[in-house]
């Protein structure tokens, strides 16, 4: 069936014809894998509170606000949290805010100061401070780096 599929798909990619609609592929059944069986209940909660970090950490959220947006204990979530994924919620919160820093540093000539509020960092200095712990360079030394060099 890989084949076939494999076959269908370059003909159709180099145009020597197109498949036809129905009769494609022999397969009854699908043997579902571990990674595709639905996660256990905590698997679940710490996928929620993932998704909240990635779409709110620019807000100054803490994991009060996550455990409350997923009706959950906050000391349930640290523990499942911590359980699944080895890091801790503040661990996940700072790395995607790093993240954004990083995107900023890459992209923009903003001040420091001004992508530290927008990333919700409580100061300057704190977010100086836990960018070279996490990534060894200061963050001009990585806005350096990581923009393209100017033509004169």
């Amino acid at each position: 069936s890989g084949y076939e599929a494999a076959r269908l798909l370059d003909a159709m990619i180099t145009g020597q014809g197109s498949p036809a609609r129905n009769g494609v592929s022999p397969i009854l059944t699908i043997v579902g894998r571990e990674s595709t069986e639905p996660s256990s209940p905590a698997g679940k909660m710490v996928q929620r509170a993932s998704e909240y970090i990635r779409s709110n950490a620019a807000k100054n959220i803490h994991a009060d606000d996550i455990a409350r947006a997923l009706g959950v204990s906050r000391r349930l979530l640290d523990l499942r949290y911590r359980q699944i994924t080895g890091r801790t919620i503040l661990d996940a919160i700072q790395e995607v805010r790093l993240n954004q820093v990083k995107l900023f540093l890459r992209t923009t000539a903003m001040p420091i100061r001004e992508i530290g509020d927008i990333c919700a960092f409580r100061t300057e200095n704190h977010l100086k401070k836990l960018f070279r712990q996490r990534f060894g360079l200061t963050m001009r030394d990585f806005r350096r780096k990581a923009q393209p060099r100017r033509r004169r």
